[in-house]
């Protein structure tokens, strides 16, 4: 079962790769995530290379990811101090965080929300489902870019670890010269 995740994923990563490149508009960056990880994950080069550039960048944390890890008391607080530290590493300037504080695991259920999905975790479907997504772009991530997502990506030390030990979801996104987005 493992072997046919990787060869999806595989599968996945080179669609991605052949996807047009992508720059957002001039202007301040607005990046929206789910839980403490996800804003570095999907845009940490992303981030990078706005504040590099002297643009305003803001995070909007909906939650503080404490389903992820519900078995620590303080995990919330742990999380949120993750993020500060990672968007510290990531960034030479600062980022501002909102957050919303929305109960992880029952947003839509506490708020009425209707959800749309971060595209954190699409490897795990097949290359077939992304294919007919005509709007996935990449944002093509420097070297430097690349290293200070590294870096930040080491800070969320409490989250979960996948079965199979992988410290983020595979493929790793460090591995890409390129972040991908669906416009």
């Amino acid at each position: 079962m493992l072997a046919t995740a990787f060869r999806a994923a595989a599968a996945k990563v080179n669609l991605m790769s052949e996807c047009p490149a992508w720059t957002p508009d001039e202007g301040e960056l607005l990046v929206v995530a789910p839980h403490p990880d996800d804003e570095v994950l999907g845009a940490g080069g992303l981030i990078r290379a706005w504040a590099a550039r002297g643009s305003k960048v803001s995070v909007l944390s909906v939650s503080d990811g404490e389903a992820s890890v519900a078995d620590r008391p303080a995990a919330a607080s742990a999380r949120r101090e993750e993020l500060a530290e990672a968007l510290r590493r990531l960034c030479p300037t600062h980022v501002s965080v909102t957050r919303l504080g929305l109960p992880d695991g029952r947003i839509a259920r506490s708020r009425q929300i209707a959800l749309a999905r971060y595209p954190i975790h699409t490897w795990r479907g097949t290359a077939a489902d992304l294919s007919g997504q005509a709007r996935w772009r990449k944002f093509l991530l420097t070297d430097d870019a690349r290293r200070a997502k590294a870096r930040a990506v080491q800070c969320f030390r409490s989250r979960p670890q996948p079965r199979w030990g992988h410290p983020i979801p595979a493929p790793s996104s460090m591995e890409f010269p390129y972040e991908v987005f669906l416009l």
